[in-house]
């Protein structure tokens, strides 16, 4: 079986490293809003990861995803006040 889609709840607060290791099916991942931290290698081998819903704010995404190793492939970040959308040269915030 593989999975597409997996859901963190609001009472996680921490993702730890290698937690969705080569998780080559997932391509959507819903993280509530008080994850506090994620391990840099959290997400590696995630070659079809490409939208990320986050429950916080643009800005905590910003703090929180910016030791993330391997997130490439990832497209947009729908969080509570908006989309982040990543591109090949540019990073744009609606």
């Amino acid at each position: 079986m593989s999975i597409s889609s997996i859901a963190i709840p609001d009472s996680v607060q921490f993702i730890s490293p290698w937690a969705f290791y080569v998780c080559k099916n997932l391509k959507t991942i819903s993280i509530g809003k008080n994850v506090q931290k994620i391990a840099s290698d959290a997400f590696i081998g995630d070659t079809s990861l490409t939208t990320i819903k986050y429950g916080g704010t643009k800005q905590q995404w910003e703090a929180l995803s910016s030791s993330l190793l391997s997130l490439s492939t990832v497209k947009t970040v729908e969080c509570f006040d908006g989309t982040i959308t990543y591109g090949q040269d540019e990073t744009t915030s609606e």
